[in-house]
């Protein structure tokens, strides 16, 4: 299977003002796989909801659909400029945009924005796209 929290991790990271706007405990941006512990406010979580299969053929997995979440999270709001420096982030990549909504969770009054987004593609643009991305 495919594997893109490197990947997408990176593309969040190459962009000063999504870095600037995220909060940074201990001095590391919170950009974050899955879940954050002990949420500090803004942070970014992403998440992966499939990746699949498409085509299969002699033994070997040749196209792949991959869909991810990028959630935002803000107490004073998510300024629009930070979605639309999200979105470019993950259309770099070759991702594209299928779904996404804004509220306001009444308890917390914390804004979450939630960004969907899906490529497919085969393996050899993934590998193109991860050569050097294990590195920060």
């Amino acid at each position: 299977m495919l594997d893109f929290r490197f990947l997408i991790r990176k593309a969040l990271l190459s962009d000063t003002e999504i870095v600037d706007w995220v909060d940074k405990p201990h001095g590391i941006p919170n950009i974050s796989v899955n879940a954050v512990t002990n949420a500090v406010y803004p942070l970014i979580i992403y998440r992966p909801i499939s990746v699949q299969d498409m085509r299969y053929a002699d033994d070997y997995v040749d196209t792949y659909e991959a869909r991810w979440e990028v959630s935002l999270f803000s107490k004073k709001g998510v300024p629009p400029k930070i979605t639309e420096k999200v979105d470019l982030a993950m259309r770099t990549i070759g991702f594209g945009l299928y779904n996404s909504y804004e509220f306001v969770d009444q308890d917390t009054k914390v804004t979450h924005v939630i960004l969907k987004y899906m490529q497919t593609l085969d393996r050899e643009t993934f590998e193109s796209l991860t050569k050097g991305s294990l590195s920060f």
